[in-house]
């Protein structure tokens, strides 16, 4: 529902006035509306150095770059392997760099105080000056340790005093782009938590399960705790089938391409089922393969509608007795060769007919009558026609 998903998007955090997120699917056409878009969704491609990184990465990453408006902005964007969308969220320039601005003109404005304050006696400078100084130095350590709570706390009201407050200001800044940063995260893990097929993150270097989603014990029946820091290879049904599994795999892998097949998987319960794997990478800057996201879907009923369907296409081809299917507005679909035997009609010669090119005119008009009604109203009708052959 892309009305859903907007609203899901354009609900974000809202630390920023110009601040909005918003789906770009691999085609760079736009999923959910923007914050200054109506209409457009599925209508319009967004071409900005974002969107191509994303699309060309298919990985996470940040950027300096003008939007489609045409305006600066700073921007975040990842890469939703399993969907093929990219999540993009973006604040203009010129708002978030608006306390950098003002440290920077703060700063100029202290170089030139100074300028004048080094005529004013040591001991002044000493005793109004150094204290404040040595309180920033520690603010800004604190700071750059990461300890974004941390307040300086200058009592005097000249260019120190500004100075810290430029700080405290920069560091609330700060705070602000790490919850955007957490809530975009939240996002996307309520998404991994919310999709039906099991999903596993492989460590490529070991191999090992590092975490899945709640999908995976519906699936598999095992809980977090029982797989995590495992092989794949216990929810295969024997170890030939996951050598052979591991031997189609890496060569695609290794080609750049993403894995998908179908096999037989088991259960907790020693249940054999059907399953669709669908495999891909993660690679880190350097270009190393860093996890494998394995994502695994239950087609057990797919497979036994397909064996049905099968089994009645044997039944409906080899039949004695003439089939003849049609749509609710009585238009022939299909019929059997038995059909064809009996009547002589082709099925191209009847596809999209009405059948009472059959018709004799030997029954009245009341019995049809009567025969559709019943159909109606029953579902279905039993008795014989006299029809006519070709």
């Amino acid at each position: 529902d892309l009305a859903e998903l907007t609203d899901i998007m354009t609900a974000g955090s809202r630390f920023y006035e110009s601040e909005e997120t918003y789906l770009v699917n691999d085609m760079s056409l736009l999923v959910t509306e923007t914050r200054y878009t109506e209409d457009l969704a599925m209508k319009v491609a967004i071409e900005t150095e974002g969107v191509e990184a994303c699309l060309t990465n298919q990985d996470s990453g940040f950027g300096l770059y003008n939007d489609y408006r045409e305006v600066g902005v700073i921007e975040g964007h990842l890469w939703i392997e399993e969907r093929d969308l990219c999540i993009l969220t973006e604040v203009d320039q010129s708002e978030a760099f608006a306390s950098v601005i003002a440290l920077r003109n703060t700063l100029f404005a202290i170089g030139v105080g100074l300028a004048l304050i080094a005529t004013l006696a040591a001991i002044l400078i000493a005793r109004n000056i150094t204290e404040p100084v040595q309180k920033l130095v520690q603010g800004t350590q604190e700071i750059g340790q990461g300890n974004l709570d941390h307040h300086i706390v200058v009592s005097s009201r000249d260019e120190i005093g500004h100075l810290a407050d430029a700080f405290n200001e920069m560091t609330a800044e700060r705070k602000k782009a790490d919850r955007v940063l957490r809530d975009s995260q939240q996002l996307l893990e309520k998404t991994f938590s919310s999709l039906k097929e099991a999903v596993l993150i492989i460590d490529a270097s070991s191999g090992l399960i590092v975490s899945c989603n709640p999908s995976v014990s519906e699936v598999f029946g095992y809980d977090e705790e029982e797989i995590h820091g495992r092989s794949t290879e216990f929810l295969h049904i024997d170890k030939v089938t996951y050598d052979h599994f591991m031997w189609e795999l890496m060569p695609v892998l290794d080609s750049g391409d993403a894995f998908h097949s179908e096999f037989q998987m088991q259960r907790k319960s020693g249940d054999v089922f059907f399953s669709e794997i669908t495999v891909t990478e993660i690679r880190n800057g350097n270009g190393e393969r860093q996890s494998l996201v394995y994502v695994i879907r239950d087609i057990t009923d797919r497979k036994q509608a397909e064996s049905e369907l099968r089994l009645l296409d044997k039944v409906f081809g080899n039949t004695i007795e003439g089939i003849v299917i049609t749509d609710s507005l009585a238009n022939i679909i299909t019929v059997n060769e038995a059909f064809t035997d009996i009547t002589g009609y082709t099925q191209e010669d009847v596809v999209g007919k009405n059948p009472r090119l059959l018709k004799s005119d030997y029954h009245s008009p009341e019995f049809y009558k009567k025969m559709w009604d019943d159909l109606l109203t029953d579902g279905q009708w039993h008795g014989e026609l006299r029809n006519r052959r070709k």
